[in-house]
């Protein structure tokens, strides 16, 4: 009976435009502020303060669960709808029965992973947030942990309405995909499902700080950019200068948008199980024998919310660079893209929009399933 639940929801997931539906909203943060566990989140290192704060970014908590808005575009609320639905009601050992179960791509999998890339793509800041919500009211049974309060008060451990992980479900249809698809094109479509943001972006400045929150003696940078373009992502969480013409900000140029990385991201992050996705570093990205940016450096980059880290009125991530799409990043000179892996096409040096106009048509296979 569980597995037939599992599989009308994935379906639901699939074929939701033809589905009426209705909302539940859960609104725990509705004022702002969220009443979370401070000492235990402490002991285990996620809450944002001087000894874990570095180059995280932060953002004001969403006040509904899901974060629904009247502003969204119908398939992106009702997406989320049924996203809600299913990691209430879904079986976990169900889903990794069924999972392993898929042994080459099928319509069930290109439409969870269509829905899922229109959701994260609308908002990822929502898209991160939401995900963390989730995790907090997960159903464990009865190992109960006190998320929500402190441990002096008399509230219950905290209730769980959630039997599935939104970061684990992504991360398993993107894997289960890299998996079974066999097409030309495969890292390509990997890098666009499993990254939160792709961009085109400048670099005019980077920083450095010591990393706090790991024990190896390593410094993370945090690089400020000019976004160029945007190809994922639709919602970009950028800085704005205060000296605006007629009081509007005239383009996205006008604004900044910061991202990190480390020395590590031509590691091991890279390997799965024995063999790196990618076999080729690109040079231009190599500072001695580390990953490394520059200042005025332009590339395509792939970035991920990472790290998450909380505070009575905020979210904070790492938003990094990914090495497992496209290898972190692909860099632009004179306008041309330098593909050296051929992710993207069997040319290693494609003009900007010859390389968009590709992105833009494996885009419309994910939108139509024709992959």
């Amino acid at each position: 009976m569980k597995r037939y639940l599992f599989l009308a929801l994935v379906a639901m997931f699939f074929f939701f435009p033809l589905i009426n539906c209705s909302i539940v909203l859960f609104a725990q943060n509705e004022n702002g502020t969220r009443y979370l566990n401070k000492e235990r989140f402490q002991m285990q290192h996620i809450w944002l303060d001087s000894t874990t704060h570095v180059f995280q970014e932060g953002f004001p908590i969403i006040r509904s669960i899901p974060p629904l808005n009247a502003s969204m575009p119908y398939n992106v609320l009702i997406g989320y709808v049924y996203l809600d639905s299913l990691l209430r009601f879904g079986n976990k050992p169900t889903l990794d029965s069924l999972f392993k179960s898929w042994y080459a791509l099928n319509d069930t999998l290109k439409g969870v992973l269509k829905y899922m890339y229109i959701i994260n793509s609308y908002n990822p800041m929502f898209f991160n947030q939401y995900a963390n919500e989730v995790r907090f009211y997960q159903k464990r049974g009865k190992r109960e942990l006190k998320i929500i309060g402190d441990n002096s008060d008399t509230l219950p451990p905290t209730s769980g309405r959630y039997t599935l992980s939104l970061s684990r479900l992504k991360d398993d249809a993107c894997e289960k995909f890299r998996e079974v698809y066999t097409g030309s094109n495969k890292m390509a479509y990997y890098s666009m499902l499993y990254a939160d943001y792709i961009l085109r972006v400048r670099i005019i400045s980077i920083h450095s700080m010591l990393n706090k929150n790991s024990s190896l003696d390593y410094y993370r940078y945090k690089a400020t950019s000019i976004v160029l373009d945007t190809l994922k992502g639709n919602k970009i969480p950028i800085k704005c200068p205060d000296m605006l013409v007629n009081n509007k900000i005239t383009s996205v140029i006008d604004c900044f948008f910061n991202f990190q990385y480390s020395p590590l991201n031509y590691g091991m992050f890279n390997v799965v199980g024995q063999e790196p996705l990618y076999s080729r570093p690109d040079t231009a990205f190599i500072i001695g024998n580390s990953f490394g940016m520059h200042n005025n450096q332009e590339a395509i980059v792939f970035i991920r919310f990472n790290n998450p880290k909380y505070d009575f009125q905020n979210d904070f991530f790492d938003l990094d660079l990914e090495g497992r799409c496209s290898l972190n990043a692909l860099r632009i000179e004179n306008g041309n893209i330098f593909d050296i892996n051929n992710v993207w096409s069997a040319q290693t040096v494609v003009p900007y929009n010859n390389w968009k106009q590709i992105y833009m048509n494996l885009l419309n296979n994910i939108m139509n399933g024709n992959y």
